[in-house]
Formats: C-alpha cells, structure tokens, sequence
C-alpha cells in the first residue's frame, strides 16, 4: 500500500500525476525495466531544461548556473 500526500496547487499536482502514473505502470507490469542498452545523456539539453523550469519556477533572476558544473 502507499500513501501519496502532497499540498495541492497546479504544478505539484503535475508531479503527483507523473508520480502516480510511474506507479501504476510499474504494478501492471508495462514497465520494461532493465535494458542491456546504455542511455546517452545529452548533459547540455538537461542542464538548458533544469534551468528553463528553474527560472519557471522561481524566476530569472533567482537562477544561475555556471558553465564549469
């Protein structure tokens, strides 16, 4: 059994889905899980997209990241 408890608002409920969603998944048995396959991670793209939702979220001015991390 789990309980999922969260504060409501619009983008904590986008994570509760997506949290729930992953659950589901997996107890159905839809989740493939491991994959001889190794994944490439475009460490550029993720970083861009953590700091577009950052600055999102807490606005631009509030977001910095240097490019040496």
């Amino acid at each position: 059994m789990l309980v999922l408890e969260w504060e409501s608002s619009p983008v904590n409920d986008v994570y509760a889905d997506a949290v729930v969603t992953v659950i589901l998944k997996t107890e159905s048995g839809d989740c493939p899980g491991n994959t001889d396959t190794p994944i490439q991670v475009n460490k550029k793209h993720v970083r861009e997209c953590l700091q577009e939702t950052l600055s999102d979220m807490y606005g631009s001015t509030m977001v910095s990241l240097s490019e040496d991390q």
